[in-house]
């Protein structure tokens, strides 16, 4: 039996045999077997040969198969085909389906030995060059899905040691992680589940199903590179039996910052016509927010998409007043059946809106797609004389300045903005409290604190990542929703074809990136026409551009001193928005742009440079890079000092978890790659879930002044607790990671607490010590005495360094002083709405990015 093997090298064996064959043998045979049509040899000379003695030489060739003892073509015959022959694919495919064991897997993985159709690249025409490029896409897409298959296949079975093998094998090829399918996704769900949505979705404000239901068209589940540390797992028992289903739409989660402001909002609403805007990413619960809000005015409620235009939005109103509105009934059907001018028509559905005879609610649905068109007619009918309280509520996936109809409404009286921040532990922990059988508060915070790391802070997300995983024990704590990254395919879909492609190349690189490295990435170098994708991204709100590393002050999390004039980095709006255009690649694109990359990192970042070949599968490239790195960690961190004394460090591993101070908590703020909260004397630290190298994150403490006659105290005592970190060392990063530092401000001395097994080194200057006694999901207690010089500084600077961390600090104190409880009730840009006041939209904005590059 003939078999060819196009895993790898492509090779051919007879019965078991290598048959020793030219390469443009095995190009023949290997062509005329995919194809499965007889060719004709006159284009087969023609494919394979670019000289006028191309047939001469494939009847040279065919003579060559023969004395190699296969008679597979009949030297008299025109038409070529054959019969009978296997492929190693088929073979491998095939035992997908079966039980492997150990063993086996490891058999039936080693068949991957490389890309598809290898040693043929470099032969004949450009059109035959074409042809095998196009039939390793198609080979690399099956071998892909096979292997997200297998993956989640024993995923289910809980076969850790089959899932490493196989994520190091589809990594090593350059795929991506294999969980990536939606068959994959729900076929992986549990197919019996203590939380049910037998309820119908609710129609959400913005369009979207409040329920999981709407996670249902997932078309893809994407896993993050890096793995959280596994012994950061907290067991939970799963709901007893006999315990009562529970609805995903039971987890229902409080939002007091956002109701105070929407309050505020309704008791301006009985004086005049307010104006308010709910931003917030898909899913952030601005529907839910908004239905609270229409139930508590007890208002007339319409709803309009701001996809529609004005004439169409116009109609959508009329429709909803006719029932509301008998008496206007008859000039609203003229709207609706017999349209004159726009202006007319808007004054008719004004006298309308006037006769209401409650309170009228008018949501603007997807504001963020809304033209500018919109503005006058919405301005027009919100100052329209009314009797009763009117309020125009616009749900927006961006920002106020971002949208054109809010930037054209900016000058509107009391203009309201209200954005959703992100889901708090003390708001999740109570609701899984509740309906989850936790063995103690520090597991229940362990595993919110997960949770919430993971679907960073988003309810829907939330909802999925519980309802996939009822039992809390299965979730996978480092996936990306495959839901939050489809609600970016219609946002994607409607950009130009060449930026979607552009973008798609440039969400190959992990985290920050400057222009020049864009460049390397895009298909077409020269600075203006990256500059060009930059601008036009950054227009649309694709890209943002980076903040710049700078130490922040506490409670205010403000930029103590101004970073260094540096150019721009760039990033994109969030990680499943770079997944959802990455996904769109092809495997072939994707692994052009990671070599480029390699090109382009070498000589400044090996380590980084050595991942993108690995991933590339330029294995002898990511070794000799890999020692590159090794040598210049080496020399970075040579030690040419060490100080004259250190402070003294005892630790505690497991204490009692501090109290809290009963003061008004701020909002979440995202700061330099980090959410950042101080909330009731607990600072609680979380990464932003980007795949890349991370930011330094630097807190600046001011230490309190001591009356005169007073000792200086000379110990810090630092209660904290770590239930989440992943360095990024796969990443190769050139600055050791750390999940938590402190020092005195300024000082050469600094020690660093990390999970892993690090010992003291010296970077940027500083002497780092070090320091054990790390355990998850605990509080621990840290006390540093300081030397006399440390003390001296005036000022603590707290520092975190990692791809995936999520910590809590619960108690900082300089002698008898409580530094975080002292600035608990403080105000600052992180500070908590008023319960009075909202914030008030300022009519002017300063230069966008994308102005910037202009």
């Amino acid at each position: 039996m003939l078999r060819i093997h196009l895993m790898g090298h492509v090779h051919v064996t007879f019965n078991g045999q290598l048959v020793p064959l030219s390469a443009k043998a095995v190009a023949l045979i290997t062509y005329v077997a995919l194809e499965k049509m007889p060719q004709h040899r006159e284009r087969l000379a023609d494919l394979l040969w670019n000289t006028v003695e191309a047939r001469k030489n494939l009847r040279v060739e065919l003579a060559r198969i023969r004395s190699a003892g296969l008679h597979i073509f009949p030297p008299s015959r025109q038409l070529l085909s054959l019969d009978h022959v296997t492929t190693d694919f088929q073979d491998w495919q095939a035992k997908q389906h079966g039980d492997l064991n150990q063993e086996e897997l490891s058999v039936w993985l080693a068949a991957l030995r490389g890309l598809p159709l290898s040693g043929l690249e470099d032969l004949g025409s450009p059109m035959f060059q074409e042809w095998v490029e196009q039939q390793r896409w198609m080979f690399s897409e099956q071998i892909e899905n096979v292997l997200q298959l297998m993956y989640w296949r024993h995923q289910r079975a809980q076969q850790a040691w089959a899932t490493r093998a196989i994520v190091s094998r589809a990594e090593a090829l350059g795929f991506e992680h294999p969980g990536n399918s939606p068959e994959v996704w729900h076929d992986a769900a549990p197919k019996a589940s203590p939380i049910s949505n037998a309820h119908a979705p609710a129609t959400a404000f913005d369009g979207e199903p409040s329920s999981l239901r709407e996670s249902e068209g997932a078309r893809e589940l994407v896993a993050r590179v890096a793995h959280t540390n596994a012994s950061a797992s907290v067991v939970v028992p799963e709901p007893a039996l006999g315990a009562a289903p529970l609805s995903i739409e039971d987890l229902r989660f409080d939002r007091p910052l956002e109701r105070r402001a929407l309050q505020s909002v309704l008791r301006r609403a009985a004086h005049k016509p307010q104006l308010l805007m709910l931003s917030g990413e898909a899913g952030c619960g601005k529907s839910d927010l908004a239905n609270e809000f229409a139930q508590e005015l007890d208002a007339f409620t319409v709803q309009v998409s701001g996809e529609r235009s004005c004439r169409l939005a116009l109609a959508t109103l009329a429709q909803a007043l006719r029932n509301e509105v008998p008496s206007a009934a008859s000039s609203l059907a003229d709207v609706l059946l017999h349209p004159s001018s726009l202006e007319d028509d808007m004054i008719k559905v004004a006298v309308a809106l006037s006769s209401v005879a409650r309170a009228t609610l008018i949501v603007v649905d997807h504001a963020h797609l809304a033209s500018r068109d919109l503005a006058p007619m919405l301005e027009f009918l919100l100052e329209a004389p009314a009797s009763h309280p009117k309020v125009m509520l616009l749900l927006s996936r961006k920002a106020v300045h971002q949208t054109p109809l809010s930037r054209a409404m900016l000058h509107v009286d009391d203009f309201a903005h209200v954005e959703v921040t992100p889901l708090a532990q003390e708001v999740v922990q109570p609701v899984l409290e509740a309906h989850f059988p936790f063995t103690s508060s520090e597991a229940a915070h362990a595993v919110t604190a997960r949770l919430l790391h993971t679907s960073e802070g988003n309810p829907a997300q939330l909802r999925e990542l519980i309802a996939h995983s009822p039992d809390l024990v299965g979730a996978d704590y480092t996936l990306t929703s495959p839901s939050a990254i489809d609600k970016y395919t219609s946002e994607i879909d409607r950009l130009p074809a060449e930026l979607t492609e552009a973008l798609g190349r440039l969400s190959v690189i992990y985290g920050r990136f400057g222009e020049q490295l864009a460049d390397a990435a895009l298909d077409h170098p020269g600075a203006d026409g990256t500059r060009h994708v930059l601008r036009e991204a950054l227009e649309r709100h694709i890209l943002m551009e980076a903040e710049a590393e700078a130490p922040l002050r506490v409670p205010s999390f403000d930029v103590a001193t101004a970073p260094s004039d540096a150019p721009p980095l760039y990033l994109f709006r969030n990680e499943a928005m770079r997944v959802a255009l990455a996904r769109q690649l092809p495997h072939l694109v994707r692994q052009d742009v990671r070599t480029r990359l390699v090109h382009a990192l070498a000589a400044t970042e090996p380590g980084l440079a050595s991942y993108y070949a690995q991933r590339a599968g330029l294995q002898e490239d990511a070794e000799r890079l890999r020692l590159a790195h090794a040598a210049q960690v080496r020399g970075a961190r040579s030690v040419a000092h060490k100080p004259a004394s250190f402070a003294v460090v005892t630790s505690v591993p497991h204490v009692s978890a501090p109290p809290r101070v009963l003061v008004d908590g701020a909002a979440p703020v995202t700061r330099q790659g980090y959410v950042l909260r101080l909330h009731e004397g607990w600072l609680s630290i979380r990464s932003d879930k980007r795949f890349g190298a991370p930011y330094t994150l630097r807190l600046l403490v001011d230490l309190p002044h001591t009356q005169a006659g007073e000792a200086v105290p000379a110990e810090v005592r630092l209660v904290w607790r770590l239930d989440v970190f992943n360095g990024g060392a796969a990443l190769g990063p050139s600055r050791a990671p750390f999940a938590l530092r402190v020092r005195a401000h300024d000082a050469d001395t600094a020690y660093a607490w990390t999970p892993e097994h690090s010992s003291d080194y010296m970077e940027d200057g500083v002497w780092h010590r070090a320091e054990g006694g790390v355990v998850f999901g605990h509080w621990m207690e840290h006390v540093v005495r300081l030397t006399p010089e440390e003390r001296a500084a005036g000022r603590l600077e707290l520092s975190v360094r990692a791809v995936d961390v999520s910590l809590t600090i619960g108690a900082l104190a300089w002698g008898p002083h409580d530094l975080l409880s002292a600035h608990s009730g403080m105000k600052g840009s992180g500070s908590a709405v008023p319960e009075a006041d909202v914030e008030l939209i300022p009519v002017r904005f300063f230069e966008t990015n994308a102005d910037a590059l202009n």
